[in-house]
Order: C-alpha cells, then sequence, then structure tokens
C-alpha cells in the first residue's frame, strides 16, 4: 500500500514591497530605452536596416528544446551569466553603464526588446510574481500601474517560466513579459511597443522574439545562489516516527503544519513538490520484481520500473511512478529495511511523495532526489529552517 498523499499547503501569502521601487525601476528602464532609440537614429543609425535588407519573418525553425540558430547574432551578458540570439535585423542599442543588468534591442517594425535580470530570496517564480504583483496592485491613480491580463506556463529554452501579457497602465503600452527564475535570479524578458503605438505590431515580432527566447542559455551557474536550508522536526506524539532533518537550496519553500497525531512538510518550487507525511498508518511491503516471495500484507510493484539512490547517511530508497492524474503525476518511495530483505512504506521517517507535472522536466527530478538524499533522524528539537552548506 503506497503512502498516504499529504495535502499539500497553499504558499504563503507573499510579502509586501514599497510600492514605488518596482514602479520607478521599469519605468526608468522604459524611458533610458527611448533614450538609446533616439540617440540611434541621430548617430544616423537606421533601425530598418543596418545589416542589410530587413526580412519580413525570421523563417528560424529552432529545435523544441532551443539552440544555435544559423545566422542569428549571439549577445552575451557578463553580468548575469547568460547568452541569447536574435535576428539579424534586430539592433543591440547602446548599454548603459549604470545598470549593467540591462539589454536592450529593437526590431525593425516597432518593438523594444528589455531583457533584465535581477536577485531574489523568493522561493518560487509564483511567489516572486504575487510580490511584483501585490506591490502595483494601487500605485497609479489608486490602482495598478502594470496589470496581467493573461499569463501561461512556457519553456525559455529548458528553463520554466512564466509568460503574460501586461498592460502598463502608466504608459499605456500593451506588453508581453517572460519571466523565469534559475536559482536566485530572475531573468526578465520585456517586449514593448515603440514609434507611438500602443500595442505589439505583428505577430511576426512575437514569433522572432520566441525564437529568441528558445535560444537563451547560461554560461555558469557558478554565481547563483546555492545555499541550502535545514528543516528539522519534532516528534509527534502518540507516533512511533522519529524526528527528522531535510535540507534543500533557498529556491525551494517549505511549509508544514502539525497536529497532535500528524505532521505534514510539503517542500516545493513552481509546480514541484516534495512531500513528508507522519500520520498512524500501517506497515506495507513493496514488491519490486527483484524481491524474494513474500506472504503478509504488500503491495504488487513487479512490473513498476524505478529508480534506486542512497540518501547521504546510507538509507537505500526506491522512488517508483504511480499515476497520472489530469495535469500532474505522483511519484512514491519504498525504504530498504535496514534488517531485512524487503523494501517497505512508509519510510523509518513517514511517508513520501513526489507531486509533479505531467509533462515533467527530468532535471528538476534529480534535484529533488538531491534533496531527498539529505533526509535524516534528527535529535527531537524545534522546527527550523537556518542556512546550512550545499550537501556533496
Amino acid at each position: 500500500m503506497p503512502p498516504t498523499e499529504p495535502v499539500a499547503p497553499q504558499p504563503p501569502a507573499p510579502p509586501t514591497l514599497p510600492q514605488n521601487e518596482g514602479k520607478s525601476k521599469r519605468l526608468l528602464m522604459l524611458v533610458g530605452g527611448i533614450a538609446a532609440i533616439l540617440l540611434s537614429l541621430a548617430l544616423g543609425l537606421s533601425l530598418l536596416g543596418r545589416r542589410g535588407n530587413t526580412p519580413t519573418s525570421s523563417g528560424a525553425n529552432p529545435s523544441p528544446s532551443g539552440g544555435v540558430i544559423a545566422g542569428w547574432p549571439t549577445y552575451t551578458s557578463a553580468a548575469d551569466f547568460y547568452t541569447i540570439q536574435l535576428p539579424p535585423a534586430w539592433i543591440a542599442l547602446p548599454r548603459t553603464p549604470n545598470n549593467p543588468h540591462l539589454l536592450q534591442f529593437t526590431s525593425p517594425d516597432g518593438a523594444l526588446l528589455q531583457i533584465s535580470a535581477e536577485k531574489t530570496t523568493a522561493g518560487s517564480l509564483d511567489t516572486y510574481l504575487g510580490t511584483y504583483d501585490v506591490a502595483h496592485q494601487a500605485d497609479w491613480n489608486n490602482g495598478p500601474s502594470e496589470k496581467a491580463n493573461s499569463t501561461k506556463q512556457v519553456k525559455v529554452n529548458t528553463y520554466d517560466g512564466y509568460e503574460r501579457t501586461e498592460f502598463w497602465t502608466e504608459q499605456s503600452l500593451q506588453t508581453v513579459v517572460t519571466y523565469a527564475k534559475v536559482q536566485d535570479e530572475v531573468y526578465i524578458f520585456a517586449l514593448i511597443p515603440t514609434g507611438g503605438k500602443n500595442s505589439l505590431p505583428n505577430q511576426t515580432v512575437v514569433n522572432d522574439y520566441h525564437t529568441a527566447l528558445s535560444t537563451f542559455a547560461l554560461t555558469s551557474t557558478a554565481q547563483l545562489g546555492k545555499d541550502w536550508k535545514t528543516y528539522t522536526s519534532t516528534a509527534v506524539p502518540g507516533l512511533s516516527y522519529p524526528p527528522f532533518s531535510i535540507s534543500y537550496p533557498q529556491t525551494w519553500t517549505a511549509s508544514a503544519s502539525a497536529s497532535t497525531n500528524e505532521l505534514s512538510l510539503t517542500i516545493y518550487r513552481n509546480n514541484y513538490e516534495i512531500d513528508i507525511s507522519q500520520a498512524p498508518v500501517g506497515t506495507s511491503v513493496c514488491l519490486f520484481s527483484d524481491s524474494p516471495t513474500f506472504n503478509g500484507l504488500s503491495g504488487d510493484l513487479r512490473n513498476k520500473q524505478y529508480t534506486e539512490l542512497t540518501t547521504n547517511n546510507g538509507v537505500v530508497l526506491r522512488r517508483y511512478f504511480n499515476a497520472n492524474s489530469g495535469s500532474t503525476s505522483t511519484m512514491y518511495f519504498c525504504e530498504h529495511q535496514a534488517q531485512g530483505l524487503y523494501f517497505v512504506t512508509p519510510l523509518t521517517i513517514g511517508g513520501l511523495v513526489y507531486t509533479v507535472p505531467a509533462q515533467y522536466d527530468p532535471d528538476v527530478i534529480s534535484e529533488m532526489d538531491t534533496i531527498v538524499k539529505t533526509l535524516a533522524p534528527a535529535p527531537s528539537s524545534s522546527p527550523s529552517a537556518s542556512p546550512t552548506s550545499s550537501p556533496q
């Protein structure tokens, strides 16, 4: 019998930021971009073809995972550790010395692309955007200065992100903005109408924008945040489970709830969750294809493929795919007996479940496995989350 899946708690409400901070930064970036366009015009740089004839469409067909596109120039941000390719007819504007985290480009048919990056302590992109929206909900004539009219999940090359159509009230502009979070860095790709237009000129510029984002690649992650936190539980009265500890990157968020006979912990980022539960449930043997014959309470997993991993303190676990449920999938765990021949569930520290998108990213699953490897019984103490060094 697989472990009981705990109910995932709702992410905590984001804190309110100073209302004028995000507004002034976005407005200054836009004004800077327009000034750069005017400077380019003053220098006699034609926005309609400094590199030759301007095509009406890029005609690029990148592979689904993105990659190099022949004929498209590559631009590098040393400050934020990435490269990106843009269509040949798009013009790179002069960089502003006071903002090394901003790259700007203009398209030949009237759009400005601004690429920026900023550090965040938010545990997920949802929390980051929630905080951002709260900060702008009443900062323009008692209404929002920026409003997301639609939001959809996208990929920025291999990275999870959100694309939003945002209306910027103060400038009266309908924009497309994509956000992607990698560790403690949020990359923001804003496509903005220019030349007196209030909306983007055509679908071609949007298609080129999407193609450019498929080429986004990090040059290094060594400088991105890798500080880890550790959660330590306390013993639940009436249950035989020991207290435990688990460590996770600071880009993930931990949320726990406890009662007199149950504990539930969820460590999550975007749509990926690690759920640990301690509750009064019986033990069951997990029968895999290589398990010895067993007579008693068991779950038949002999047709299940599994991934075996060993925790940092030597406990052998097997993770197996449980089921799809709409847009989500679940994966369960069994633990090899310390003194015995079988795998059993729940684990020594309780039930362990992954809840992930049906079309999940294997790299994120691997990261979740790294977190699970830090699981260990712990001395009884108050629940806590404190920084620690990254596990090896």
